[in-house]
């Protein structure tokens, strides 16, 4: 799964190009005008919007087994982003590690992380959030006080919409979602078990979503397998 840039997209911000996929693959960038997109995504905006083609390669190994181009338009220096939506999809690949608490995991998810930030909240689990084939959200069953997954974007940005693709939670797992400082929403069960949710109509600068699982004789997890955001400029 290599998650690459919008076809026709208009940026202000770096872009995030993937170098490695699944089963080894290695990703080659090359951009028709460095000045402006350098071949590792860096964007420097100038007077005037521009136009760049960006080349990509796909190896395995010293094979080439996919090859294409995207077309991007950098936005003028002081130019505001896309006022159309624009949908970005979390994905990842396994690395059978846990986040901690520090640390911005976007690029990791697959998002350009001058836009987002993703954190890990521990609560009171034994374990954080885990990143393999799917995201582990892990709970204790002692009080209801498990790990939180945490979406913000920045400044001159607004979530419209979410979309958590919820794989095989365990052990009756549960939840609650907020938007900002809201009063969140209660997930049940059968909310977070094999399940898309999506939620919109939204205005959102941070979304939370918590594992609040309790009682029982095993610690439930919330497990995701994707996660699609829809975004927006705004004028502050």
């Amino acid at each position: 799964n290599l998650v690459l840039p919008e076809e026709n997209a208009e940026v202000t911000a770096n872009l995030t190009l993937p170098t490695t996929g699944m089963f080894g693959l290695t990703v080659v960038w090359s951009s028709s005008d460095t000045e402006v997109i350098a071949n590792d995504g860096t964007v420097t905006r100038g007077s005037s919007d521009e136009e760049v083609t960006l080349t990509y390669k796909v190896k395995k190994g010293d094979t080439v087994v996919l090859t294409g181009t995207i077309d991007v338009t950098v936005k003028a220096e002081g130019a505001v982003g896309p006022t159309q939506p624009v949908t970005v999809n979390m994905q990842w690949t396994s690395s059978s590690s846990n986040m901690d608490e520090t640390t911005n995991y976007a690029e990791t998810l697959g998002l350009n992380p001058d836009i987002f930030t993703v954190k890990a909240v521990k609560g009171s689990a034994s374990s954080i959030i885990g990143i393999y084939t799917d995201l582990r959200i892990y709970g204790n069953r002692a009080d209801g006080n498990g790990n939180s997954l945490v979406i913000t974007i920045a400044a001159g940005y607004k979530i419209t919409s979410i979309t958590y693709k919820f794989g095989a939670s365990t052990n009756n797992a549960i939840g609650t979602l907020a938007f900002d400082s809201g009063t969140p929403i209660n997930l049940a069960i059968a909310d977070v078990l094999n399940v898309d949710k999506t939620y919109s109509d939204l205005s959102a600068s941070t979304i939370t979503l918590k594992n609040t699982h309790s009682g029982g004789d095993k610690n439930g997890q919330i497990r995701i397998d994707g996660i699609s955001i829809t975004y927006i400029s705004v004028t502050e």
